[in-house]
């Protein structure tokens, strides 16, 4: 019923079913290489795309995760959000950004609901985003 509103957005309680890693955007464009400072493209290795990629249009990623993995994650860099969280997720036909709505959208799309990010995975576009942001000094 909650997808059926206004926002498309239903908000479901984390840690139960999955928990949900919010990784900053600076960190998947410092993995993806989406621009410099000039704002120029800048080509790099594109990050694992995994079905579960919660893409926000107002900013960071989530990342769909094993509901146990709030109780391991130690990336001070990305929270995971586990018990006692909630987190608004779209529809899963909400493939494109839309304007209209400025809503959240899957930029993976998930083939199957039990089908949720690799924490490992995760964990390793945290490390790599956070070392490159390091790398490329203060903005």
């Amino acid at each position: 019923m909650e997808w059926s509103s206004v926002g498309g957005l239903a908000l479901l309680p984390m840690g139960t079913l999955f928990s949900a890693v919010r990784i900053p955007e600076r960190l998947v464009h410092a993995v993806a290489g989406s621009q410099d400072r000039a704002g120029r493209r800048v080509p790099r290795r594109r990050p694992p795309r995994r079905p579960g990629d919660l893409r926000s249009a107002r900013a960071p990623h989530y990342a769909l995760v094993l509901a146990s993995t709030a109780t391991r994650w130690r990336h001070a860099a990305a929270e995971c959000l586990g018990r006692d969280t909630y987190l608004g997720v779209p529809r899963l036909d909400a493939v494109e950004l839309s304007l209209q709505a400025w809503a959240s959208y899957w930029s993976v799309p998930m083939p199957s609901a039990a089908e949720l990010c690799s924490p490992e995975a995760v964990a390793q576009l945290v490390v790599l985003g956070s070392f490159r942001t390091a790398e490329e000094g203060p903005e």
